[in-house]
């Protein structure tokens, strides 16, 4: 897993977000598969803890579930704030096939490319 570690820390000892800090594609994905796998096992929490470990502010990984799962997670079983709806088994249901979705979006990728490469050595025949 990829740690984020930007946490900075005030005199008290309370985390001081970072200003302006930009998140890769890569980043929000690896936080937002973090809170899935956190609200699979215990039910709900996810954000909270993805917050204090990669030292991002909740609205901003809400958002980014958002953008990540859509209007689909609601019909597939997902509260407003990314939580599964019913028992653990759906959350870890629901990560399995978030995981199954990116996998077959990187295999729909690949095709493409040997697609593309395909007509271009047809054509040369």
């Amino acid at each position: 897993m990829i740690r984020i570690n930007h946490k900075k820390r005030t005199a008290k000892g309370g985390n001081v977000m970072p200003n302006g800090r930009r998140y890769s594609q890569a980043e929000k994905k690896k936080i937002v598969q973090f809170v899935s796998s956190v609200n699979a096992r215990n039910g709900r929490g996810g954000v909270a803890e993805a917050a204090r470990e990669f030292g991002v502010s909740p609205s901003s990984i809400g958002s980014w579930i958002k953008s990540v799962n859509g209007s689909a997670s609601r019909k597939a079983g997902v509260g407003s704030k990314g939580s599964p709806i019913g028992s653990r088994e759906t959350g870890r249901v629901l990560v399995r096939l978030i995981k199954m979705r990116e996998d077959i979006d990187a295999l729909e990728r690949e095709l493409a490319l040997k697609l593309d490469r395909f007509e271009k050595l047809k054509k040369k025949v």
